[in-house]
């Protein structure tokens, strides 16, 4: 094995990476080698529970930004106590509404403002965000939104338009 952090780190994000490798990457002595493991969607699952029993806060957010991780997973990682883990679940476009919810309420601003524009929100949740305190968040919210109801807006016009079937 290398020793260099950095080169164990960028052998574990190689889609290349066997899943011996990627096991045995999991349980690296540092915790930013872990990290990169955690991203992998196509993490074995032993080595994705391993992982979630770590407490490092980068590992962590990684299994969050992670389309694979179980949804209870998830919402564990959703109400951790640091903001910078709790923005993982958002930046990860798997994690549905459910768990994204209680995010709404989020006490750090960027976090709420970030959950403004991701795909699983509806457009109700959107608008209840246009009430927040914060301008970043109504900003980011209200274009979401728009964009949301162009879209359907587009679609609807494209169904009454001539020859598109029915």
């Amino acid at each position: 094995m290398d020793e260099e952090t950095e080169v164990r780190r960028g052998v574990a994000r190689n889609p290349s990476c066997s899943v011996a490798l990627l096991r045995e990457l999991a349980r690296d002595p540092q915790a930013w080698v872990r990290a990169g493991v955690a991203f992998r969607a196509d993490l074995p699952a032993d080595a994705l529970a391993w992982l979630a029993a770590d407490e490092d806060f980068d590992v962590t957010a990684g299994l969050g930004r992670n389309p694979a991780s179980p949804h209870d997973l998830l919402a564990c990682i959703a109400s951790h106590e640091n903001s910078d883990v709790r923005r993982s679940v958002i930046l990860n476009e798997q994690t549905p509404l459910t768990i994204l919810e209680p995010l709404l309420d989020d006490p750090y601003p960027i976090n709420r403002a970030m959950l403004a524009g991701h795909p699983a929100l509806s457009a109700d949740t959107r608008r209840y965000l246009l009430d927040d305190p914060e301008p970043q968040v109504r900003f980011i919210g209200a274009q979401a939104l728009a964009r949301e109801l162009a879209a359907a807006g587009d679609a609807e016009r494209d169904r009454g338009s001539p020859g598109h079937a029915t």
